[in-house]
């Protein structure tokens, strides 16, 4: 049974987050989902929050008593389906954290068998970098010392002559700087694009950026997020009354209702 395995998820949440003396109301303070909700987590009673909350829920709450919210989240799905947490579960969810964190930073150090060879190989680049240090050396003393070429006096032009001739170079007359502008291309910037979530209701918001990038987040009451994108979102709004979007610093023409609601925005607004 689902409920079974959800409830011994719910109770191993519990029992971390009184191990580590942390109480509900402090993640109330830190999260502001209800109390009902937070306890209904470590009950493993998952029907009584709407659909489009309970991942974010899970993962605050989990970011809350210091543990991966990508983890719990995993290890829900799988009590989900009414399945014990095995240890092939536990090793793919290892397997995938490990794949999502930054690839390790590759050895420079060379195999201890060819120690021998490595060394050698340095000193005969040592020996070559002092080789063409000395010739650099005896190059220098000779020009210095031995040429006796007669060399070129160079005298210093007074400052208002060098400024004049600076300007007459760069100086750009009026009506090549109108022909230049009208020909000018303004390239498309990466993230061209800058959209402002702005909440005044608890709203959970997911979807992509430029159908690449996965979004999800929650936002509370008078809290806002950036998201930039090069040619448009799609947006999915658990709670689409209790938003309001600035697109590159111009607000949109956006009223939502109480409810779920699915948008994309491009570089005209809001696609009806």
């Amino acid at each position: 049974m689902s409920k079974e395995t959800l409830r011994k998820l719910g109770e191993e949440l519990k029992a971390t987050r009184e191990q580590k003396d942390i109480t509900l109301q402090q993640i109330f303070n830190k999260t502001r989902i209800d109390m009902k909700f937070l306890n209904a987590i470590e009950s493993g009673d998952f029907e009584v929050m709407p659909d489009v909350y309970i991942r974010a829920f899970i993962r605050e709450y989990a970011k809350s008593i210091e543990l991966d919210g990508n983890t719990i989240l995993r290890k829900y799905e799988i009590a989900k389906e009414g399945r014990e947490i095995g240890e092939e579960d536990i090793q793919e969810i290892e397997r995938e954290q490990a794949e999502k964190q930054e690839p390790a930073a590759k050895e420079f150090s060379a195999p201890s068998a060819s120690a021998n060879e490595s060394d050698g190989s340095n000193k005969n680049i040592l020996i070559g970098i002092y080789a063409i240090a000395g010739l650099a050396a005896i190059l220098i003393i000779y020009l210095v010392f031995f040429n006796t070429k007669d060399q070129e006096i160079i005298t210093e032009k007074p400052y208002q002559e060098v400024l004049e001739e600076t300007k007459s170079r760069f100086e750009i007359p009026a009506e090549k700087k109108k022909e230049e502008v009208k020909q000018t291309v303004v390239p498309v910037m990466s993230d061209s694009l800058s959209l402002v979530i702005i909440a005044s209701d608890t709203c959970w918001i997911g979807g992509k950026i430029d159908s690449n990038s996965d979004i999800d987040f929650l936002l509370y009451p008078g809290r806002k997020k950036t998201i930039k994108a090069k040619t448009q979102f799609y947006l999915v709004a658990g709670n689409a009354g209790g938003i309001e979007f600035l697109l590159n610093g111009k607000k949109l023409d956006y009223t939502g209702r109480t409810g779920r609601a699915i948008l994309t925005i491009n570089s005209e607004g809001i696609v009806r």
